[in-house]
């Protein structure tokens, strides 16, 4: 049975329940070689990624849910690709759009995603012992897709992303979605994974 004080666990889910297969420079650099490019290292483009995700997170939070126009996560995710690319050196727009959109409904896949070997029998047992589990992640609207293609989605009661939130942890108002999304009352009965 669920502790007293805790009936809440929130789990982020890139880096926690699961990852990227390889790497993200490793998907690049597949991409790109399907299309005909010979991609750069992949060193380079997991370096190239971390810049231009950072660089798009910034201009435009939350996979531009929160810009004008709301340009949606997909034509995010094509300037995060683009700039990859192009910081690699990289300089053929509509090459780089056909593997923009490519990996866009590629990374949809489960076969892509590692979900980590103590992930299953921990949420097993959460559930066994009466929690109401979530996840809050920042994250794109493909998520519940993906946990469900990776057999996870059914150990939770919801899944929040950033871009259908508009907002991104650790805002408040992430946090406050999740306990409205519950009916738990207060941070005092939520644990944070």
């Amino acid at each position: 049975m669920a502790s007293q004080s805790v009936r809440l666990i929130t789990w982020d889910a890139t880096g926690t329940l699961l990852r990227v297969r390889g790497s993200v420079g490793e998907q690049y650099k597949a991409a790109g070689l399907l299309f005909g490019l010979a991609s750069p290292r992949v060193t380079s483009l997991n370096a190239a990624f971390r810049e231009a995700y950072a660089h798009q997170s910034r201009l435009k939070p939350c996979y531009g849910s929160t810009c004008a126009g709301k340009s949606g996560a997909n034509r995010w995710w094509a300037s995060v690709v683009q700039e990859t690319f192009n910081r690699c050196g990289v300089r053929d727009p509509p090459l780089i759009m056909k593997i923009a959109d490519y990996l866009y409904h590629e990374m949809k896949r489960p076969d892509r995603w590692e979900v980590f070997g103590d992930v299953h029998p921990t949420l097993s047992w959460c559930k066994t012992q009466g929690f109401r589990l979530g996840v809050l992640s920042n994250f794109d609207k493909r998520l519940n897709d993906i946990l469900s293609g990776v057999g996870l989605r059914s150990y939770f009661d919801f899944v929040l992303t950033s871009d259908e939130m508009g907002t991104q942890k650790p805002q408040p108002e992430v946090f406050h979605l999740a306990l409205k999304h519950t009916g738990v009352q207060g941070p005092s009965g939520w644990a944070k994974m």
